[in-house]
């Protein structure tokens, strides 16, 4: 759908009594796609699209069918892909076919060449139904290992030439991209794209929306949790993305744009961009991304360059759309991850209890080493563990209390530690302390809790108090754990 807000010169330019208090928004152009991608075989796939648009009481649909071949590397053709298409309105044409092939020459060459026909309909000085060719070729090489650069040659059909250099760095954060073009008809045109993934807060997906960090989930030898869990892992989060548009062509002196685009669920986004152009004014668009399906609403804010406009197009929709995901989005989203996290805990109680009693079976057996470790660590006024408690602790709460539908939250882990203990020294490295003998994890089907550890131990007489992740690894003894006692 596409909107248009009526500029403030134009609504200035109206009759004093035609005016309302402010400017009205109206329709201004109403635009529906659609497309599907489908897999026939494993050789064979394929994609339709449609679109229509309604502009000042016209319409004007556009239909596109590509069916797409992957020739094995023992063909003829190679490791090539083939792309036949049938369409109708494309570019103000009648029907109109074509055929494309993209080979892979080498790891570094790729190349395509593809052949068309489009019919157009002509009404004077008589009625005429004329058919145009078309060729195109390109090629796509690999210049360095984060560069490559895209040139492409069009004759007969809307003839030109086109080429795109691309960077991207090694982390894959930074990208930029530099694109020409040039028509027989005289058009031509520049333009630098930057990009940058970023991980702002108000850019990064919420919690619960499906896309969330993996190190809160089990790992992939939880068979016995939901698997739900497992699914979760594999998923990465999706950082925020900015980007910086600057260009110039023979019909708009110049052109500078800034974008942003944020993750709100696993295949969910959403985009905004605002445009300054010397011909067109400022035009802010905001686009929904959901799955292959896009839906963009832009606003012309200004019909022609207006700083006030920019101003109010750039600040407008960030405080908007900070304030929805604040008061409604991330609370919505709380309440039914909390819902979840309560229905999965109910489901995994007795897999949860099994563990259970299978870590208190083995302490059974640990008894025996603790026992004398501590014998040991009171003779030299050592490392003695007084209590250790593993799980989802709480500030304010006594740890031994903490229960949920699933069962307890937390664990006490004081005698697999005090067998731990190696010349009155205790080393826990960062990672998932539930594999340790004598653990297990109490809070599987929690994803916002972090596993900690919480040791009260007496080391030279002395008692020390700490509280740590398990992400951050355990040291002790140190001497800033110590209890002071008034």
């Amino acid at each position: 759908m596409k909107f248009c807000l009526l500029s403030k010169r134009k609504h200035l330019k109206e009759p004093p009594e035609d005016r309302s208090l402010i400017p009205i928004p109206s329709i201004y152009e109403l635009s529906v796609a659609q497309s599907i991608n489908a897999g026939i075989s494993i050789k064979n796939s394929v994609s339709l699209a449609g679109q229509v648009t309604a502009h000042n009481g016209v319409g004007i649909g556009t239909f596109l069918a590509i069916w797409r071949h992957h020739c094995s590397r023992n063909s003829i053709f190679g490791p090539t892909t083939i792309d036949t298409e049938f369409s109708y309105g494309r570019a103000g044409r009648g029907l109109g076919t074509g055929i494309r092939a993209r080979r892979t020459f080498g790891q570094r060459l790729h190349g395509s060449l593809g052949l068309s026909l489009a019919s157009l309909y002509e009404r004077s000085p008589k009625s005429s139904i004329n058919l145009i060719p078309g060729i195109s070729a390109g090629v796509n090489v690999q210049l360095l290992s984060h560069v490559h650069a895209h040139l492409e040659l069009r004759c007969l059909m809307n003839p030109g030439i086109s080429s795109e250099l691309f960077f991207t760095s090694a982390d894959g954060e930074y990208n930029a991209r530099i694109s020409s073009k040039l028509n027989a008809s005289g058009y031509a045109s520049l333009s630098l794209l930057l990009e940058k993934s970023v991980s702002w807060t108000w850019l990064n997906p919420p919690r619960g929306s499906g896309v969330i960090d993996k190190e809160n989930v089990p790992g992939p030898d939880c068979e016995w949790a939901d698997s739900d869990n497992c699914d979760l892992e594999q998923q990465r989060r999706g950082k925020g993305n900015i980007s910086c548009t600057i260009g110039v062509n023979t019909t708009d002196i110049g052109e500078f744009s800034l974008g942003a685009q944020c993750q709100i669920s696993a295949h969910s986004r959403i985009a905004g961009q605002i445009r300054l152009s010397i011909q067109k004014g400022v035009t802010v668009k905001i686009s929904l991304l959901r799955g292959t399906q896009t839906y963009s609403f832009p606003f012309i804010l200004s019909d022609h360059p207006d700083r006030v406009a920019f101003g109010y197009g750039l600040i407008f929709p960030i405080l908007a759309f900070s304030a929805i995901r604040m008061l409604v989005y991330e609370p919505y989203l709380s309440r039914q991850l909390k819902i979840a996290q309560k229905f999965r805990r109910a489901k995994l109680r007795e897999e949860l209890n099994r563990k259970r009693r299978e870590a208190l079976s083995t302490q059974e057996l640990m008894r025996r080493a603790a026992s004398r470790s501590k014998r040991n660590e009171m003779s030299i006024s050592g490392l003695i563990i007084d209590q250790a408690i593993y799980g989802c602790l709480s500030p304010t709460s006594d740890p031994t209390t903490l229960s949920d539908a699933g069962g307890p939250l937390t664990f006490d882990v004081t005698i697999p530690l005090q067998a731990m203990i190696e010349k009155s020294h205790l080393r826990l490295p960062p990672g998932r302390w539930c594999d340790f003998q004598g653990f297990y994890d109490p809070c599987v089907g929690l994803l916002e809790n972090p596993r900690q550890l919480r040791v009260s131990y007496t080391f030279h007489n002395f008692p020390h108090e700490v509280t740590v992740n398990e992400n951050q690894g355990l040291a002790i003894p140190m001497s800033k754990h110590k209890v002071e006692i008034p």
